[in-house]
């Protein structure tokens, strides 16, 4: 069989800082890519240069595409992904630190399943420095148990899915067949939530790697506050979310099932009747959530308590910690 070839969808801005040891990082992979396509969203650094000589000195394909206005991030990967020729994508943030076998890792996992659709591996965090000494990982800080995810049928990943983020972008390949299906990207999403739900909810599972495959890098300036939040930020930020911002979340499963009728429209492809049912039940769980938030906390305590009742604060939220944010934040 032929060797599939593989891109890199790597969004950048403003990364001069750190990402040199991330090109050095790919450009050092056991397996190479084919082609890397470098989306730029308005860097005012040294990005650009950075990128421009990289291009110059990398034993593989590098496309790099300067925004003319700032996308985001989520926009900013689905122009990267959009602009990938390979069969196999692998998401890439600018300030990580890929294990040489990165690559060759995900490829493998993709070649002895050939049912699914995406992979993705743990990771090391990393506070910079020497990475030798970093040895905790995100799946020992959550408790991910990544072989029952791996095997878990795609309706069964959908619930862990529905409850946990669980796919961080930085470690994602997906085939790029599913790309028609992928984009455009919600707006209320994350790529790597987004991709990952939604392939699940084709059919099209997930497979966890072994093992970590990339050192994560821990900053102030990253979007994410993975690894460096503490119980008081957590308390504050969750004291700051208001009827809107849930209501956002409630979008992001309008959004996706809206997809999938489109896609079964189309012929296809479908999810079934009790995936489509499962996210319906999670949009209405965060539409309830934003009501008890419209209220004050004396008033919320008898719809709390039947949403409890219900059953979907197991399901489709973290239950206890939830419950208590939302009778008292």
């Amino acid at each position: 069989m032929n060797q599939p070839r593989i891109s890199i969808a790597l969004c950048t801005y403003n990364g001069h800082q750190y990402l040199p040891a991330q090109l050095k990082s790919i450009v050092c992979q056991s397996r190479l890519p084919d082609e890397l396509i470098a989306c730029d969203d308005g860097s005012t650094d040294g990005t650009l240069a950075l990128l421009d000589d990289f291009a110059h000195h990398a034993p593989f394909s590098v496309q790099i595409v300067r925004n003319a206005d700032n996308l985001g991030s989520t926009k900013n990967f689905e122009k990267a992904i959009g602009l990938c020729s390979g069969d196999l994508i692998a998401c890439c943030d600018q300030d990580d630190y890929w294990m040489e076998d990165k690559l060759a890792t995900l490829e493998d996992c993709l070649a002895h399943d050939q049912h699914a659709g995406y992979t993705f591996s743990d990771m090391i965090l990393w506070h910079g420095g020497d990475r030798n000494l970093a040895t905790d990982t995100m799946w020992q800080g959550t408790g991910f148990d990544s072989e029952t995810y791996r095997k878990a049928s795609p309706h069964e990943q959908v619930r862990e899915l529905l409850k946990f983020d669980r796919v961080t972008g930085a470690t994602l390949m997906f085939r790029a067949t599913f790309k028609p299906y992928l984009l455009p990207i919600s707006d209320y999403w994350f790529h790597d939530g987004w991709i990952a739900m939604l392939l699940s909810c084709l059919g099209h599972k997930g497979v966890p790697a072994g093992k970590p495959t990339i050192y994560y890098r821990l900053h102030t300036a990253q979007q994410t506050a993975i690894g460096r939040e503490t119980l008081l930020q957590r308390i504050w930020r969750s004291r700051h979310v208001q009827y809107a911002a849930y209501m956002r979340q409630a979008q992001r499963f309008t959004d996706i099932q809206s997809r999938l009728q489109a896609i079964d429209a189309t012929g296809t492809a479908s999810a079934s009747a009790n995936t489509l049912n499962l996210l319906a039940q999670k949009e209405h769980h965060l539409a309830a959530r934003a009501s008890f938030h419209a209220k004050p906390a004396w008033q919320r305590v008898g719809p709390v308590m039947r949403e409890l009742g219900s059953g979907r604060y197991h399901q489709y939220s973290d239950t206890w910690s939830c419950v208590l944010k939302d009778l008292f934040l």
